[in-house]
């Protein structure tokens, strides 16, 4: 649709969102993913009219796909079971998936000082990059692999496994 600007290429792509609402819940983001796209890649302008004609429907979509979430999170099974909580505590469990995030090849939580010294290493090294050469490649890449991690964030980390990442990791 970015190259084409064409409705039925439009629609092609909120059906897709739809689907992928269906099969995974990471695709809560996919509007900003696109947008993100076409920001970086495409360089448009942010026209405030053309904005809401290409995202007010992903967004709408996303309200009874919010409400049936909410019910099935608060009486589902999976969730009841782990102790999954929204919270400050998401913060402290971010900085595990973060530290494999950086050095995929490790496959336990992360529980030595020093490899969080290693991560901070490679995150300001990878910010200084991005900095430099100005890069909105390199800043929809970040923000892509830590929105990917959020949904995690809510369970304790006793329930910590890397297999979560395998998307923010491709």
């Amino acid at each position: 649709y970015l190259e084409t600007r064409r409705l039925r290429d439009w629609a092609v792509t909120l059906g897709a969102f739809v689907f992928a609402l269906f099969s995974k819940e990471i695709a809560v983001f996919l509007p900003l993913f696109l947008f993100l796209i076409e920001w970086s890649f495409y360089e448009m302008k942010p026209e405030m009219g053309r904005l809401a004609r290409q995202y007010v429907p992903f967004l709408l979509l996303l309200i009874p796909f919010a409400l049936l979430n909410l019910n099935v999170q608060s009486h589902g099974e999976f969730v009841g079971q782990f102790g999954f909580k929204i919270g400050p505590q998401m913060l402290g469990n971010l900085f595990p998936y973060l530290a494999v995030l950086t050095f995929p090849w490790f496959t336990e939580k992360p529980t030595d000082a020093i490899f969080y010294a290693w991560m901070a290493v490679a995150v300001l090294l990878y910010t200084g990059i991005m900095l430099y050469k100005r890069s909105r490649a390199l800043l929809f890449l970040g923000i892509f692999a830590v929105l990917n991690i959020v949904p995690l964030l809510g369970f304790p980390l006793d329930y910590y496994n890397t297999r979560y990442l395998y998307t923010s990791m491709v």
